[in-house]
């Protein structure tokens, strides 16, 4: 029985076969490739669902495969301080070990270690162990940052779908003094949604954070959609335009609804796709509706039922406008590209808002 592998993957961060460079990536390691680089940090920032992970994964795979990069991906809750250095103490190991040790040999004894000059047979023996007293994590961090970085490397740290957490501000505090270190060659790169970046604003001294370049992961280019789905579903170009027209150049939608087409049966319609795709898209509108405030929903509601998306006919619809519109556009919600008017681009969201009802 011959089983036949969707090329479309529904599994975050992971593009696959069906990959649309959109060239964020493509930025990102060339500016940290170059000798001449004066962007140490970037964020890309998107809709949930809008392609951010795929082009993170794709810096940090780059940079993985690359001589001289020493890449971790951190977990954006809990302490990526602690975390941090947990890595980078496996990482410096024996390599760090061997280097104290160079002139002398040691035996492990309960409480600490015992360095002996020449041999172990001398009687010139030190025991060394660690004062809590006097252990600072943020000094130990710096160290190991600068010992890699004296190896030759320079460290990109990677953080997904960032928030300011706690423990991400104190290690951003860290991190931050880190930069300006000329004795430590790292680079940041951090994907999130805009409102979650934003709140590291309003903290003072991440101000290295918060003013660097953001790159947007934009919708798809329907075109390039058109062409991914004529060729990898093996449809005319007729029927793979009206597909990538449902997407709206959503990365999520695009690829879900390829798996769902491509997995369909010979006798099911494209409604019938289309009811399947509807059901599989509801827990990601689930979380975008409910992170709505009612009147940014009544407007999602008004734009949605307005044929021209104007904005004159939409100001005498909408009261306070002007600030729903700025909302949901760092929401990444609203299309504000076209002067004069807004839409909602995001596949079939009308019928879940209506389905809803």
């Amino acid at each position: 029985m011959t089983v036949h592998i969707s090329p479309f993957t529904t599994t975050p961060g992971i593009a696959g076969k069906a990959y649309i460079n959109t060239g964020i990536a493509d930025e990102i390691i060339a500016n940290f490739d170059s000798p001449y680089s004066t962007q140490y940090v970037y964020k890309i920032l998107g809709l949930r669902g809008s392609g951010k992970s795929v082009e993170y994964k794709k810096v940090l795979d780059h940079f993985s495969s690359e001589e001289g990069w020493k890449v971790y991906s951190l977990p954006a809750g809990g302490s990526p301080v602690d975390t941090l250095i947990s890595a980078l103490s496996r990482e410096m190991g024996e390599a760090a070990f061997l280097e104290k040790r160079e002139s002398a040999t040691h035996r492990e004894l309960d409480g600490g270690i015992e360095f002996v000059k020449g041999s172990v047979s001398s009687s010139e023996t030190k025991k060394t162990e660690r004062n809590p007293a006097y252990y600072d994590k943020t000094d130990e961090l710096r160290y190991m940052c600068e010992a890699v970085t004296r190896a030759g490397n320079t460290i990109l740290i990677g953080i997904d779908d960032i928030a300011a957490t706690a423990g991400m501000i104190e290690f951003l505090s860290v991190i931050g003094s880190f930069l300006l270190n000329q004795n430590i060659n790292m680079r940041i790169i951090a994907t999130g949604l805009e409102k979650n970046i934003e709140e590291f604003t309003k903290v003072p001294h991440l101000s290295f954070f918060a003013r660097p370049k953001a790159l947007i992961a934009s919708p798809l280019n329907v075109h390039e959609i058109r062409y991914m789905y004529e060729k990898l579903l093996e449809v005319s170009e007729e029927e793979a335009e009206k597909l990538a027209r449902i997407t709206g150049g959503y990365a999520w939608g695009y690829q879900l609804l390829g798996d769902e087409y491509f997995t369909k049966k010979e006798t099911d319609s494209l409604d019938t796709v289309l009811n399947s795709f509807d059901r599989r898209m509801a827990p990601t509108y689930d979380l975008l509706w409910n992170s709505l405030t009612v009147a940014e929903k009544e407007f999602v509601k008004t734009v949605l039922a307005s044929e021209t998306g104007n904005r004159a006919e939409l100001e005498q619809k909408i009261r306070g406008y002007s600030q729903h519109r700025e909302n949901l556009k760092k929401k990444h919600i609203l299309d504000t590209s076209e002067t004069g008017s807004v839409k909602i681009t995001l596949p079939r969201l009308r019928e879940y808002i209506e389905k809803m009802q």
